[in-house]
């Protein structure tokens, strides 16, 4: 009998795309209300689910920085370092 040896490995990217498509869908707004929306609002839009590394959220108030279970407002902006993600 053949001895397989199984290795789960994942590239960065595809884990990037992972988190990425988790916060998405994690987003009760949907994405176009979101951006279209020009007035200050503090309608919650969801919350973070997983974040690695340095990740903030912009608003017209400023930039702060996000963790786990953290909202997400209709209006921010999400930034993270170059080999952060959420």
């Amino acid at each position: 009998m053949a001895n397989y040896e199984y290795r789960r490995s994942h590239s960065l990217s595809t884990k990037i795309a992972t988190y990425l498509l988790s916060l998405l869908f994690s987003l009760g707004a949907p994405i176009s209300a979101a951006q279209s929306s020009s007035e200050e609002s503090l309608e919650l839009a969801g919350h973070i689910i997983v974040v690695s590394g340095s990740v903030i959220a912009r608003d017209t108030s400023g930039d702060r920085p996000l963790r786990r279970k953290d909202p997400i407002y209709v209006g921010d902006t999400i930034f993270t370092d170059v080999q952060a993600s959420t």
